[in-house]
């Protein structure tokens, strides 16, 4: 019998996630917070892997700015959505 994380996780290690991240045909907005745990570094990881990905940073913001600033989030997304609305 498998143990948990691997009946979990295990079948993860064959996808990649980056290639199929390459493969978007519509603009994207790739979001992050400054005071994310998760490191900036992989937000322009995502940017350059998105073709024509746009990006925005959200000073003071962390893992949860729509909840943290629901108004600064909205501030970034609602413009962008209407720029790229058909």
């Amino acid at each position: 019998m498998q143990a948990a994380p691997e009946r979990t996780i295990g079948s993860l290690g064959a996808l990649d996630p980056m290639a199929t991240l390459g493969r978007i045909q519509c603009p994207a907005l790739v979001v992050h917070a400054a005071l994310d745990p998760l490191p900036v570094e992989w937000a322009h990881a995502l940017v350059d892997t998105i073709p024509g990905a746009d990006f925005v940073l959200l000073e003071g913001a962390g893992h949860f700015p729509h909840i943290e600033n629901g108004d600064q989030l909205a501030s970034a997304v609602l413009p962008w959505l209407a720029k790229h609305a058909v």
